[in-house]
């Protein structure tokens, strides 16, 4: 990169501009996974990353862009699948998740006004405290953008039954040019919707709400697809006031249901066994969601008997419902997620199921209704295995569902990168115009090069070769599919690192992600480093120290577990097998405050180098406690040096209660948590056979500990570090919180009310960990 060009973008966005070469390539890619072969045909990779604040700052980077003719690439959240946010040709990457405000919500007129960057989900929470809400909304609103679903185009989701595609709810848009700032609406927006960014960028946009309502799920569930899309058929004959339809086949209920349980069994933490509960049926499911008032359950119900299927239980359609961002859950069966996306006649649908069953083998798919009824957007999903040589036969599945689509009648959902052929029939003369009209404010082509138009439009695309090869996979894909049946595919030797391929890059831990919200770089978030790690692991990409710093300063919140939409106990993989590895393999050296912590844990005992035999001072003189026996007290480091009141106050507390406990004294060590979650384990091995040995010598079965760390530790990592050391372990960890409450319940202890704040850190990490397991 000219070092001019790095000096102006620094001048315009200081740190927000990055052209570190391992970040970059994390922002090379988006939601999918194509093959090799197709990516081989691109120059993905940016000079540059940056993240603008103001308008202003847009107007500038374009003028210094259009000088030197270099691309510039509008990305969101990078959500799609359709290649709109993957650089064709190098260039710059403009990454709106800085420009994210709500600009204006206008409760009378029952709009709102925001920047490109707004996430669906944190704008419809600021919506329901107004007393409003979002009219129609993307199955990613938990990380997708208001202008990343305008690009893309589409806009079908959820809402789309009673208000169609987001195009209609939308009233203007800001978009900033090489030529200026416009602000289009009524059928100027179509200049926009749909063009990936190439008519200009997206920066400001109005669209209208509504008043927020309650809303009724309505489940019916049919043995065969065909019954369930004729009760498609009877619904747009009957025109009701719906606000949502949508729909998915069997497999895909059945593949969900065993993803998820195969990622519980997966998760290293979840060893205790819990009583199941009954699961959804594995049969054909139709959703209806409708306004509260209106009052439609009895109609539909008869609707969903007529047509031979069957009402299913209220919990199973609001946890159907509750799922709704979930499409991806299956993902973890794959682990990679091949998806194709149609939009057809309802009355066709089940001639292109069965056409396509019959040359593919069976497929998950999951629909959703349009507005008039009679239109659908069906996305089949196909699982598959990128790490195998033979891959690129499993993708061209995707390739043959639209082509068998459109052979029915149907059309692409979207555009972007990879279906430029299909831009003549999905925009049809709005194309033109968009075209001429890119022609007027983009005359050198700067605004993301190689999108939407194909080459008998631009001549300059950077992506002719890459058309082609789509046009023969799609030529030819029907000898692809053939081929899928006889070839040998390679498989993977080890498995230990599935979930870097599971994880959907969706960017729901991104959201959530307080290590992200601050460094607001994608190496920053847990799918940034996952993408990171995949790329390490196909020997495509090293890490440098920045990198590997960033994946030791996770601050352990465990929100993106919560979150994930394929179940990766995100933090586990992190601590378990990532951080070992990167330890091993790249021979890393932590920022000196973590080399000194392990140093002093295996040095004095505890992570601050305190002495050791100061750790008994806590103890008060009238504390009751006993050298053997089965219940014990673990006060932990923080509680014996530092907030010593914590330990005085808990062994008082037991032994008001009439426990008097086993105290290890100077034999108890740090549990090793700073050093574990470094992914230290070799380095405190010792520590964990002392600790196991000195409770086993005393007969302990039961540890209380009255710090979260600690609780989580020994309940959590000792026993699969204890296996991994040969020793035994059969320990029930308590934190002092759930002692107190069964004590409290039994009257053992009653409490005396006092009128103050309590402000405790202790807590929230607790909550989130008792939350999780």
């Amino acid at each position: 990169m000219k070092t001019s060009i790095k000096d102006e973008l620094i001048n315009i966005f200081g740190k927000r501009a990055c052209f570190n070469d391992v970040e970059l390539r994390l922002y090379s890619t988006d939601i999918s996974a194509p093959p090799s072969l197709i990516l081989d045909k691109i120059e993905n990779m940016p000079i540059a990353v940056v993240k603008p604040k103001k308008v202003e700052e847009l107007k500038e980077l374009l003028r210094i862009c259009e000088e030197r003719e270099i691309p510039v690439i509008p990305r969101g959240a990078a959500t799609s699948g359709y290649g709109g946010t993957i650089p064709a040709k190098k260039g710059i990457i403009v990454d709106f998740c800085g420009m994210n405000k709500v600009l204006k919500i206008d409760e009378k007129e029952k709009t709102v006004t925001v920047e490109a960057g707004a996430v669906w989900s944190e704008l419809e929470n600021l919506l329901n405290d107004k007393g409003l809400s979002l009219r129609i909304y993307p199955s990613s609103a938990l990380s997708s953008t208001v202008g990343g679903w305008i690009a893309n185009g589409g806009g079908v989701g959820i809402g789309s039954y009673g208000y169609g595609t987001f195009k209609e709810s939308i009233v203007s848009c800001e978009i900033v040019t090489p030529k200026g700032v416009k602000t289009l609406s009524g059928n100027d927006i179509n200049l926009v919707f749909g063009f990936s960014g190439t008519t200009g960028l997206i920066t400001k946009v109005k669209f209208k709400v509504k008043d927020l309502e309650e809303f009724v799920p309505i489940l019916g569930a049919f043995n065969s697809l065909n019954n369930l899309i004729s009760c498609l058929i009877s619904l747009s004959e009957r025109r009701l006031p719906l606000w949502h339809v949508s729909f998915k086949n069997a497999l895909n209920v059945e593949l969900t249901v065993k993803a998820v349980k195969r990622q519980e069994k997966r998760n290293p933490f979840h060893h205790e066994i819990q009583e199941e509960e009954p699961s959804i049926p594995r049969k054909n499911l139709m959703l209806f969601v409708y306004p509260k008032h209106k009052k439609l359950k009895h109609e539909l119900e008869n609707l969903i008997i007529k047509k031979g299927g069957e009402i299913l239980d209220e919990k199973f359609a609001h946890a159907v419902w509750e799922e709704r961002f979930q499409t991806m859950r299956l993902k973890a069966l794959g682990p990679s997620l091949i998806a194709s996306e149609v939009k057809i006649d309802i009355k066709k649908l089940v001639n292109l199921v069965n056409n396509f069953q019959k040359k593919a083998g069976n497929f998950a798919i999951e629909g959703v209704l349009l507005k008039n009824g009679r239109t659908a957007v069906v996305m089949a999903f196909f699982l598959g295995d990128e790490r195998k040589r033979g891959y690129v036969l499993t993708y061209s599945k995707s390739l043959m569902f639209l082509e068998e689509g459109k052979k029915m009648g149907g059309s692409a959902y979207a555009i972007g990168m990879y279906l430029t052929n299909d831009a003549k029939d999905y925009f049809r003369e709005d194309l033109k115009k968009a075209y001429d009209f890119k022609m007027k404010i983009d005359e050198k082509g700067i605004l993301n090069p190689g999108k939407i138009f194909p080459p008998e439009i631009d001549k300059k695309t950077p992506v002719k070769g890459l058309v082609r090869l789509i046009s023969l996979g799609r030529k030819f894909g029907g000898l692809l599919l053939a081929l899928e049946k006889f070839v040998k595919l390679h498989e993977p030797e080890k498995d230990d690192m599935l979930d870097v391929f599971i994880c959907s890059r969706c960017g729901y831990c991104r959201v959530v992600c307080p290590r992200y919200t601050n460094i607001g770089w994608e190496g920053a978030s847990p799918r940034g480093q996952f993408y990171f790690l995949k790329e390490y692991l196909k020997k495509r990409l090293k890490p440098d120290q920045r990198m590997l710093d960033l994946f030791f300063t996770c601050t352990t919140c465990e929100r993106c577990n919560i979150i994930c939409s394929t179940g990766i106990p995100i933090l586990q993989r992190l601590d378990l097998v990532i951080r070992p590895m990167l330890f091993s393999r790249e021979k890393y050296v932590p920022p000196i405050p973590f080399r000194l912590t392990v140093e002093n844990i295996l040095q004095y005992k505890n992570p601050a180098g305190n002495p050791h035999e100061e750790r008994i001072k806590w103890l008060p003189k009238d504390a009751k406690y006993i050298k053997e026996g089965e219940l014990c007290y673990w006060a932990g480091c923080t509680a014996s040096y530092i907030m010593k009141n914590m330990a005085e106050n808990t062994i008082r507390i037991l032994n008001q209660a009439g426990i008097n406990p086993v105290y290890l004294g100077i034999d108890e060590w740090c549990c090793g948590a700073p050093a574990v979650l470094l992914g230290r384990f070799s380095d405190v091995s010792d520590v964990v056979k002392h600790n196991l040995e000195e409770l086993r010598k005393r007969g302990v079965k039961t540890v209380i500990t009255s710090c979260a760390g600690c609780w989580f530790t020994f309940k959590f990592f000792y026993p699969l570090l204890a296996e991994k050391l040969g020793l035994e372990y059969d320990l029930e960890i308590l934190h002092f919180s759930q002692v107190i409450e069964k004590l409290i319940k039994e009257g053992k202890i009653k409490l005396e009310y006092f009128n103050f704040i309590v402000d405790t850190l202790d807590i929230l990490v607790l909550y989130f960990l008792l939350l999780l397991f």
